[in-house]
């Protein structure tokens, strides 16, 4: 017959709580990244004339409620002119972006703009 002490119980009580909380954490992050590459592919319509960079990636964030964030060293002071109606949110990223060596990368939870 097994006998265990009480570390032993404690010990295997922390490590399936471990193996819980990285299994919910998986989930939570899976379904994040799956609504964020949702959210590209859903139409857009913005006109940005002149407008920085910092305050142009908030208002696109709060267009498509989707947080989009600036990587270290990119300058957010960058002019922006863009106008799209219509075409999706990835398509938007990807004509707004190269011409200003940059480019995005979808995270968990959020799309990040950085340096090529």
């Amino acid at each position: 017959m097994f006998r265990f002490t009480i570390r032993d119980v404690l010990w295997l009580t922390v490590v399936v709580g471990l193996g819980i909380v990285l299994a919910i954490q998986h989930q939570k992050s899976t379904a994040a990244r799956k609504r964020i590459v949702n959210e590209l592919g859903q139409p857009t319509n913005f006109d940005l004339v002149k407008h920085p960079l910092r305050d142009s990636t908030l208002y696109i964030s709060y267009l498509h409620r989707t947080p989009v964030l600036l990587a270290d060293g990119v300058d957010g002071d960058i002019l922006i002119t863009a106008k799209f109606r219509g075409p999706s949110l990835k398509t938007a990223l990807d004509t707004m972006l190269p011409p200003l060596d940059l480019d995005y990368e979808v995270k968990e939870g959020w799309i990040l703009i950085k340096h090529r």
